[in-house]
């Protein structure tokens, strides 16, 4: 099957401030959800879930290759990502990728798509990012520099898009924001915000419903 819907693990956090379920709606979570984290045996040693920071500065796991991808924050002026000895504001739109920092946090408040590696990266950190912009029709495509492992973009869709996924690539894409149907080779899947799906094939037809945003994480298979 080309398509399918990864693992997803529900992590409770008391001291949630229930973005995931508030701002995404994802499916059977609660006001004290944490972080809802995916995998899928096609993409080994990878990890990529929506995390909501709390209420206090959280640390993040980056033993491995990370990117975060900012969704929300609660403080628009005070929002802060932390690398060792540096800090750097951070704002929605924005992405930031780290090699394998052994100290890494965010400011409470913040809602962020990460995507980790456990394989560490010779990348030691980029500087957060609102991406490069370009246009295929009325959609747009956003693309972040990302590390050794994987690639990362978000695309706005107003109309249906054709994705090329090259032979050796599994690409997993997530729901940010709308409902939007995957197709490949007749089977479809069927999203809302929030919810995942990974694919093989070499191409995929993605069909929003009204507007949507979708993270797109390309990395290879062997």
């Amino acid at each position: 099957m080309s398509i399918k819907r990864p693992a997803r693990t529900i992590d409770e956090n008391p001291v949630s401030l229930g973005l995931i379920s508030r701002f995404l709606r994802v499916p059977g979570t609660t006001a004290k959800t944490g972080a809802v984290i995916y995998e899928d045996t096609r993409i080994p040693g990878m990890l990529w879930e929506l995390f909501d920071s709390g209420s206090s500065a959280s640390n993040l796991p980056a033993s491995g290759e990370t990117l975060f991808h900012i969704l929300y924050v609660q403080n628009e002026n005070d929002s802060i990502v932390e690398v060792e000895d540096g800090s750097w504001p951070i704002h929605p739109g924005d992405s930031v990728c780290i090699g394998g920092s052994p100290h890494v946090s965010i400011s409470p408040g913040v809602l962020a798509l990460l995507v980790r590696s456990e394989t560490r990266s010779e990348t030691e950190f980029a500087l957060p990012s609102h991406g490069i912009e370009t246009f295929d029709g009325f959609n747009r495509r956003t693309t972040y520099e990302a590390g050794e492992h994987f690639s990362f973009e978000r695309w706005k869709l107003t109309q249906p898009q054709t994705i090329e996924i090259e032979a050796n690539q599994a690409a997993a894409m997530v729901v940010i924001f709308g409902n939007i149907s995957f197709i490949a080779d007749g089977i479809v899947e069927t999203l809302g915000a929030g919810e995942s799906v990974v694919c093989t094939k070499k191409r995929v037809r993605l069909i929003p419903d009204g507007l949507a945003y979708i993270a797109l994480v390309l990395t290879e298979v062997h």
